[in-house]
């Protein structure tokens, strides 16, 4: 019992340590954004109000691709689907995740739903 005490303890402690340092590294990119190489997940042009999505970097194997908008995504997303040899599963779900930040998961469960009757039909 006492074993288990410790062992829940110690992982409390340190998930509230990986919270704690991942919100570190978030508000040090929020105030200087020179850590923008380091992370390219994060997004480069977000205000601080929530659903007010202005923009994010995207680096596929195409290269890097600026999303402002969900048509620029969608319009993404059929480039992607349409191009021989196929990207990566991993691309797919980088341009799925940022449509997921604008706060359009029904959007993203679409999509990600035509991505698999995409993979059925080849």
């Amino acid at each position: 019992m006492l074993a288990r005490v410790c062992r829940s303890e110690s992982s409390s402690v340190a998930a509230s340590a990986r919270l704690i340092s991942t919100r570190w590294i978030h508000l040090r990119v929020a105030e200087k954004g020179t850590m923008r190489k380091r992370l390219p997940s994060l997004p480069v042009h977000c205000s601080g109000r929530k659903g007010a999505f202005e923009g994010e970097n995207l680096k596929l194997k195409s290269g890097f691709h600026y999303i402002n908008s969900l048509d620029n995504a969608i319009e993404l997303f059929d480039e992607m689907v349409r191009s021989r040899p196929f990207y990566s599963a991993i691309d797919f779900c980088k341009l799925i995740g940022v449509i997921v930040r604008m706060e359009r998961t029904d959007v993203a469960i679409s999509l990600y739903q035509k991505m698999k009757i995409a993979e059925d039909s080849t």
